[in-house]
């Protein structure tokens, strides 16, 4: 399972229907993007189900300014359509696995 690309209109869409959600700021030639990737790719493996997508930012100027992300790679992580929090460290697959992890249980409510 890979994660998918999502555009800037489909992640507003996605927050403005008030659903939680991860997305992963890349650009296409980002060595610590790729790897950032590899490792979210693996926790996608353990939830299938997980609601992650990624974004070129090259391509979603407006919500990279409105959510301030200052660097990439970025996990941005939103929760009820609100953005909670951003995660600009992709230290390990655990890591990252912690961190979306309460998505998987917040989606299953839902």
């Amino acid at each position: 399972m890979k994660v998918k690309d999502a555009s800037e209109r489909d992640i507003k869409q996605m927050q403005k229907d008030g659903k939680s959600f991860a997305v992963f700021f890349y650009t296409p030639l980002c060595g610590t993007c790729k790897v950032g990737e590899r490792m979210l790719n693996i926790v996608l493996e353990m939830h299938a189900s997980l609601p992650l997508v990624k974004c070129n930012v090259n391509f979603a100027a407006n919500l990279v300014q409105t959510w301030q992300i200052s660097s990439i790679p970025c996990l941005a992580i939103v929760r009820q359509g609100i953005l909670y929090k951003k995660e600009y460290a992709m230290r390990s697959v655990d890591h990252l696995y912690q961190r979306l992890h309460p998505l998987f249980i917040i989606n299953q409510a839902e």
